[in-house]
Order: structure tokens, then C-alpha cells, then sequence
């Protein structure tokens, strides 16, 4: 299987294109398939909602033709691309959905003034980091939480960080953005409501993005714009913002 628009990334996409759909480089893909004009093209990931990228000049017959091959393949549960190419599929295919606009950050500098420990949990705080997890799904990706053994696979990965002092206080991911774009997604950032106003959150993004930028490699993240208070959080980090996409999320 070939994704020639991936594999050519690094020529064919500016810097915010490749922060904007990065999740496009990673594994476990389903299925690709790319306009007849070859200036769009659609990824389906296991679990995960099928993205679509367009350049500004595809034109509307040669995405409703991907489209077509991507219901083909399969029915997404939910897409991810840019605000027009999100209208012209609900215009072509009317359907009750919810709607999340969410914006692609970016820290170019390594953070300044943070302080913090930062670990690894261990198995034995499962039990915390599921109970974390589900709030997390609930409260910033409005979504149900993740099953027990997905809980454990972050655990082991080694991938997903704690703030600790005497007790954990926080929690974070870094994941490594592949192949051949040196980036770092920040994902999972919570703090439970009894650690809040403690400025842990500003913590553990400030620590997670110093780790990668000492891996020498770009912190990027997303986050939804009804989430004010991380999206201003990360602003006055210094993140800047890459661009827009839209979440689509088909209702039964």
C-alpha cells in the first residue's frame, strides 16, 4: 500500500500542514485512498476518525469521488479536515451530527522558569491513571473512556508522564510523531479538580515540552476550542497556533 502525499510530506506540505494532520503519519492504517487529481487524499486509522486533506486547489468533483471510495470502504464514524471539506460532505450526505472546531499548536522554544519532577507511572497506579483517563475523555474529548487493557498499554509504553511530589498531581503523553517529521504531540493532559489551581497543569506542559524539545524535536498538540481554559493555557506558554480543522461525529 502506498501513501505517496505522506511519503513526499516533507516537500509537499508547509511546516503547519505537517503539524495540522500529523496524526496522518502514524501506524495502523486501514485503508488510503487519494483523488483521481491527486490533490486529496483520505487515511482511516484503526479507532480513530477518518482525516481527510485537500490542497486549496482540489476541486469539489474530486472530493466527492474520494469521497464516494471512502464509504465505500467503510462507514466513518467521525471525520477530521478542514472546515470547507467538512460542509461539502454534510451538503452531499445530510446526517445529524455533533460538531468540535479544534485547533494544531505549536511551542517553537523550549519553555522558561518550570520546576517539577516528572515520571513514568508505575502498573500499580492504575487504578488512579484509568480513573484520570475517564475523566479526561469526559471533559475534553466528550467521548467514553478508554478500556481497562488500552489503560495499561499507556502505562507500559513508557510514553505517559506524572507530576509528582508526594503524591501524583498530574498526568501527560508525549507520542512521537513518524515518519521523518521530528515532532512530539502532547495528548492526555489532566489534572484532577483537587489538584487544580496549583498551576500544575501549566507544570507538566511545561516539562513535557522541554523533553521534547531536548529530544530535538517539535512539541505539538490539539486542542478543542470550547476547552478555553487549555487553549489560553497553552497560549501563554507560548504556543502558537498552526491552523483549524473540524471533528465531525456521526449520531446512530
Amino acid at each position: 500500500m502506498s501513501y505517496p502525499l505522506i511519503e513526499s510530506g516533507q516537500r509537499l506540505w508547509s511546516l503547519h500542514n505537517q503539524i495540522l494532520y500529523n496524526v496522518m503519519y502514524e501506524d495502523n492504517i486501514e485503508y488510503s485512498i487519494t483523488a483521481p487529481n491527486g490533490e486529496a487524499f483520505a487515511v482511516q486509522q484503526t479507532g480513530k476518525p477518518l482525516w481527510i486533506y485537500k490542497r486549496p486547489t482540489c476541486d469539489t468533483k474530486n472530493l466527492s469521488v474520494l469521497f464516494d471510495a471512502c464509504l465505500e470502504k467503510s462507514k466513518p464514524h467521525s471525520i477530521v479536515s478542514d472546515r470547507g471539506t467538512t460542509d461539502l460532505w454534510l451538503n452531499i450526505f445530510p446526517k445529524d451530527v455533533s460538531v468540535f472546531p479544534f485547533a494544531a499548536l505549536y511551542l517553537p522554544t523550549e519553555p522558561q522558569n518550570y520546576e517539577g519532577n516528572l515520571i513514568n507511572p508505575h502498573i500499580s497506579n492504575e487504578k488512579l491513571i484509568s480513573a484520570w483517563v475517564a475523566d479526561f475523555c469526559k471533559e475534553a474529548l466528550h467521548k467514553q473512556p478508554m478500556v481497562e487493557n488500552t489503560v495499561q498499554s499507556l502505562i507500559k509504553s513508557k510514553r505517559l508522564f506524572c507530576l509528582k511530589q508526594a503524591e501524583l498531581l498530574a498526568m501527560g503523553m508525549l507520542i512521537p510523531v513518524n515518519p521523518g517529521f521530528p515532532a512530539n504531540r502532547l495528548n492526555l493532559i489532566y489534572v484532577p479538580p483537587k489538584h487544580r489551581g496549583n498551576n500544575f497543569g501549566r507544570t507538566i506542559v511545561s516539562l513535557l515540552a522541554a523533553k521534547s524539545h531536548r529530544l530535538n524535536t517539535l512539541p505539538i498538540l490539539y486542542v478543542y476550542l470550547n476547552n478555553k481554559p487549555a487553549y489560553s493555557l497553552y497560549r501563554s506558554l507560548g504556543f502558537i497556533e498552526a491552523g483549524r480543522l473540524v471533528e465531525l461525529r456521526f449520531r446512530d
